[in-house]
């Protein structure tokens, strides 16, 4: 019998929606990788932080594109390239993607400047070790093995 199926039918006894669907992902994850139940944890937190991350993405892109809309107005008026119809999305795909990504790098950034620990490869680079609570196989010595 497949393994998720019988996982169906333990969570069946749980009334709460969402402790249901927690235990449902985790265990998802668990029959899926085969990892053990913390390491499953440490992923589906993951998953939920870089959910947020990129909702908040999209918001700002979104955001960006729907204010560009009367600068592209005007923007046609004036010149007659911007006139064409093929032009219209490719622009606004353009200021979407270019607030995305800003906003993706806007947190990274701000939380090293607030820091005042100057300028460094990771400042510069836009990579930070946020999932360092989320590291997997923790447990397991580094030393020499055994055999």
């Amino acid at each position: 019998m497949n393994s998720l199926f019988q996982i169906n039918r333990e969570l069946r006894d749980i009334r709460d929606s969402a402790i249901s669907d927690n235990e449902f992902r985790i265990k998802k994850i668990m029959v899926s990788y085969g990892y053990s139940r913390e390491d499953a944890e440490k992923i589906l937190a993951y998953q939920d932080v870089e959910d947020v991350k990129t909702g908040f993405g999209v918001a700002c892109g979104a955001f960006a594109a729907y204010k560009f809309g009367p600068i592209q107005k005007d923007l046609a008026k004036r010149h007659i390239l911007f006139r064409k119809f093929w032009m219209r999305f490719p622009l606004q795909a353009a200021v979407f993607s270019a607030a995305y990504l800003t906003s993706m790098q806007i947190p990274n950034r701000m939380s090293k400047i607030l820091g005042n620990r100057g300028v460094t490869q990771e400042m510069a680079m836009s990579t930070t070790d946020l999932v360092g609570r989320f590291r997997m196989f923790e447990n397991e010595s580094t030393g020499p093995s055994a055999e």
